[in-house]
């Protein structure tokens, strides 16, 4: 069983409902925020009933299927940015497009959701123009609206009616997501799994790429695996060697400082460019997501790993230097190899916490000065857990 079971007590169900509309809320912020004259986001979700929105399986099976929506979206619309919200309501994708006609993309949308039968009743993609403005399926012709998982009544009615068990949707939500992917992966998404992968201690240091391997485990020509090979080499993540292959990078304290002084410096320049531009309605995120951190229970990792990584995203989204933001990324792929051994140091996460909400206090403050040095501070510090962890 894939799903966890929902068998909370009322005291969780409660903790976990009110974490869950907390994150609907800041994404409500954070779409408003993400809309204007020149553009329109478009979201990717799953739909999950019950407390647990997102396990392992759950989240593979939607960053396929993002990543697939995505190159057929990018190959006819202009994508501007795109980033992934993981909060107590599950994982939600952005993808901010320069401004064409919603009802046209909205069209794209469904003909995509029915593309791949029961596979893709499980997600949810939405158009908005405005936050008020979410294009609907009668918007743009004669649909029907949306079916139940499993029956062919209107899934609102079945919803309100309670009329099938939280047993009987995990196991339909199971079966979905352990059928094969009917596509082939994409460039994209192999890369960010595979780097995720290595920042996360799947693959660590010195360990071999082998490209029949990983051509099996994901269903691709080794064309395909060696291309993503050659730009992550490219980046400095992996090492190709003649006679030995590709293996992922063995880290230094010189490589280390490199990658940390770049990341440093750019990082500086987006937090700069955060302040330049704190407008009312970012200001009201920052305060809904330090309310939210606030709430979180320390001794609690997974929670503190997410609302980590939804601060991080966060500030990035709240940045308009598309250009830094991905020169960002890149060098941030490289310093997060550090990862795996960095963390193994307990308390680490919770002094990034602590950081976080200082950083958003600064912001709030509109105090510049505070800001950058609590913002070094922070990086310095990570710098120098990352040397540590590999003397």
């Amino acid at each position: 069983m894939m799903m966890k079971k929902h068998n909370l007590t009322k005291s969780q169900k409660e903790t976990t409902r009110n974490a869950i509309l907390d994150s609907r809320e800041l994404r409500s912020l954070i779409l408003d925020d993400q809309i204007n004259t020149n553009n329109l986001v478009v979201t990717m979700s799953l739909n999950i009933p019950g407390y647990i929105k997102a396990t392992k399986e759950t989240s593979e099976f939607l960053k396929k299927f993002y990543f697939n929506f995505l190159g057929e979206l990018g190959s006819k619309y202009n994508v501007l940015n795109t980033f992934c919200l993981e909060d107590f309501a599950g994982e939600i994708y952005f993808m901010i497009l320069e401004y064409s006609d919603a009802y046209k993309i909205k069209k794209l949308c469904l003909a995509y959701e029915e593309k791949y039968g029961t596979q893709t009743k499980l997600l949810d993609i939405d158009v908005y123009e405005t936050l008020t403005h979410k294009i609907s399926r009668t918007d743009v012709g004669p649909h029907s609206p949306r079916q139940c998982f499993l029956c062919n009544n209107e899934a609102k009615v079945c919803a309100n009616r309670q009329t099938h068990s939280i047993e009987e949707l995990d196991a339909f939500i199971d079966e979905q997501i352990s059928k094969p992917i009917p596509f082939k992966l994409s460039f994209a998404y192999i890369y960010d799994d595979l780097a995720s992968k290595m920042h996360s201690g799947v693959f660590q240091s010195g360990e071999k790429l082998l490209e029949d391997n990983l051509a099996k485990e994901y269903g691709v020509s080794r064309t395909l695996i060696r291309t993503v090979i050659t730009e992550l080499n490219s980046l400095g993540m992996v090492e190709v060697r003649k006679n030995v292959g590709a293996t992922v990078v063995t880290l230094n304290k010189k490589s280390i400082l490199e990658a940390s002084q770049t990341r440093m410096a750019i990082e500086q320049m987006i937090y700069r460019n955060i302040y330049e531009h704190l407008t009312d309605s970012k200001r009201t995120i920052l305060r809904r997501l330090k309310e939210i951190m606030l709430k979180v229970d320390l001794d609690n990792t997974d929670d503190m790993l997410r609302i980590n990584k939804l601060f991080n995203t966060i500030m990035r989204s709240l940045s308009n230097n598309e250009f830094m933001k991905g020169i960002f990324k890149r060098v941030n792929d490289v310093f997060n190899l550090t990862n795996p051994k960095r963390y193994q140091k307990g308390n680490l996460r919770k002094e990034s916490f602590s950081e976080h909400i200082e950083l958003i206090d600064s912001l709030l403050n509109d105090d510049v000065e505070e800001m950058e040095v609590l913002l070094n501070r922070h990086l310095l510090n990570a710098q120098e857990n990352a040397v540590k962890a590999y003397e």
